[in-house]
């Protein structure tokens, strides 16, 4: 099984959250990380999940079908 390399939000109260990106920029100027302090934890997914077809700008990095 292969993987692919994601991240993703988890709130103070261990909730993981979306936005789930390929690059970790995408979150690092959210609210929910500048502000409310969410911390960013890299997760992998199963790469049958990731989707080949290209994204709006608004979801470039986003890896779900």
């Amino acid at each position: 099984m292969k993987t692919v390399k994601c991240y993703c939000l988890r709130t103070r109260s261990g909730n993981m959250i979306c936005p789930l990106t390929t690059d970790r920029r995408d979150l690092e100027h959210t609210f929910n990380y500048e502000v409310r302090g969410d911390e960013i934890v890299e997760v992998e997914i199963d790469d049958t999940f990731v989707c080949d077809e290209e994204r709006t700008d608004r979801c470039k990095n986003c890896p779900f079908k």
